[in-house]
């Protein structure tokens, strides 16, 4: 593939999760109406938030997603539609290329070592994971736990990988916020869920690591 169309194809990726089109669902326009406030309003409060149904998300995802759009004025999350400032036209969607509450396993080999990821999508924010190492027929350095949707994935791809077919997909990354001292990211790829990869970064350089890129099992 040419650099300039491994360029174009990055330019297309970082806005592929934003979504120009005029078409909300009636039910959910008549519902945003709530999000609306008039400017001496915006002026003196801070951002207005309208979620239609919590349970969607994680309680820490929430979170994340309220401090890190506290610059709008007001922010609308239904479903997997996120709206910025009554913004109906250019609604962003979550992604949701992983099938939900379906165990998808991940494996690669290399240096002696087996490499095995797995993951499930349990709601429109969340992953559940399992990750383990192979070495001559022993586990180790078992992990598991929960990543949550980083809240602005649509501000540009945070990976990419490419495909047999020199197809270059983007990658979002998940994250499991619950250690101080450690934060496992998992990446799995915006359009195709072919491949994944998954890092930890820590304060001790002795416990970061990283998985090669690994492919999907079928």
């Amino acid at each position: 593939m040419g650099h300039l169309a491994i360029i174009l194809t990055l330019l297309f990726i970082s806005c592929g999760n934003k979504i120009d089109n005029t078409k909300v669902k009636e039910q959910d326009n008549v519902e945003l109406e709530n999000v609306s406030v008039d400017k001496e309003e915006k002026q003196s409060q801070s951002t207005q938030f309208y979620i239609k149904d919590e349970k969607q998300y994680s309680e820490t995802f929430l979170a994340e997603f309220k401090a890190k759009h506290s610059i709008y004025e007001t922010v609308a999350l239904i479903g997997d539609t996120i709206i910025i400032n009554n913004d109906r036209n250019n609604f962003i969607l979550i992604p949701t290329d992983l099938p939900l509450d379906r165990l998808i396993t991940y494996e690669e080999s290399a240096n002696g070592i087996k490499y095995t990821l797995t993951v499930k999508r349990i709601n429109l924010s969340t992953l559940e994971y399992g990750y383990f190492e192979t070495v001559n027929g022993k586990m180790k350095n078992e992990k598991q736990g929960h990543a949550d949707l980083e809240p602005v994935f649509y501000f540009g791809a945070e990976g990419t990988f490419e495909d047999k077919n020199e197809n270059v997909y983007g990658m979002n990354e998940y994250i499991n916020f619950s250690k101080n001292d450690c934060q496992t990211v998992i990446y799995i790829g915006v359009g195709s869920i072919e491949k994944t990869f998954m890092k930890q970064d820590c304060k001790s350089e002795t416990d970061k690591f990283k998985t090669p890129l690994l492919q999907i099992k079928k």
